[in-house]
């Protein structure tokens, strides 16, 4: 909800009953949940944080980190990610543009402050000039 009071994370049990189980730990890994969602190991990514749940906050549209085992909320990447200059950025906004269609398709990184201009991503691009294949015999 919008309170961001906590999150609740549930398990497919049955796909026929359509049966869900609450789920309290996700052992080692962290969640990233947008239009993509990715599910990453804190042992093979150390810098990732183990039993975290990395969203979209719906009260001002930035990245939260929560906490599984304390409930407590955080920002998932220090500092502020600040325009598409070149790096260094963290492993985290790596993950975080994976499950963003519109920034990883575009081979960018995520970035806050581009994410709140008009028109963001909404790149206007002639059709000759796309670059496609043509797979079509004479």
């Amino acid at each position: 909800d919008s309170s961001m009071s906590h999150i609740l994370i549930y398990k497919l049990e049955d796909l026929i009953l359509e049966r869900f189980v609450p789920v309290t730990s996700i052992g080692d890994r962290a969640l990233f949940l947008e239009d993509r969602s990715l599910s990453v190991s804190s042992k093979a990514l150390p810098t990732i944080i183990a039993e975290t749940v990395v969203y979209t906050c719906p009260l001002n549209r930035c990245f939260a980190q929560y906490r599984l085992t304390t409930g407590a909320w955080s920002q998932p990447f220090d500092g502020y990610s600040d325009g598409f200059n070149p790096g260094p950025y963290s492993l985290i906004q790596h993950v975080i543009s994976c499950c963003i269609r519109n920034v990883w398709n575009k081979g960018l990184v995520y970035s806050e402050k581009e994410t709140k201009k008009p028109g963001w991503l909404c790149w206007k691009v002639k059709r000759k000039l796309r670059i496609w294949v043509n797979l079509t015999h004479n």
